[in-house]
């Protein structure tokens, strides 16, 4: 079967916050790549045209927009939904892709010195808990 997606998924645990006017909330992402990301929520997302996001990474947050292009019920009255990223900013896919590149660095090291295989979810809670992001 030919792989549909351009970008690889990580399994990440970035605070992400969906701004819908009445109410922030936070969102339990299930994966991220530079072209979009799948998360959690209580609500079926799938007919909104645009979700109105903050992404907090590690170096910065940035706000980005996503449209809603799968949607699948889950236990818990939960759906996981599929969201593809619009024109995301150079500088957000720059940043997420070296925070990528530094959370597989550490996710190697903390494996070979450790004897220790931890995921790479793991490995990016322990970088993330080192620092937070810069507002802009």
């Amino acid at each position: 079967m030919e792989e549909r997606r351009k970008w690889k998924r990580h399994k990440v645990t970035y605070p992400v916050e969906f701004d819908d006017k009445s109410s922030e909330q936070y969102l339990e992402i299930v994966d991220l790549s530079a072209g979009g990301m799948a998360f959690t929520f209580q609500e079926n997302l799938k007919e909104r045209k645009s979700l109105p996001m903050r992404i907090y990474l590690k170096k910065k947050m940035f706000c980005v927009k996503a449209t809603p292009v799968y949607s699948e019920e889950v236990p818990e009255k939960k759906f996981v939904i599929g969201a593809k990223f619009e024109d995301p900013t150079e500088d957000f896919l720059n940043v997420l892709d070296l925070e990528i590149r530094e959370i597989s660095d550490f996710r190697k090291e903390f494996n070979l010195y450790n004897g220790k295989n931890i995921s790479f979810e793991q490995a990016c809670m322990e970088y993330l808990a080192n620092s937070s992001p810069i507002r802009m």
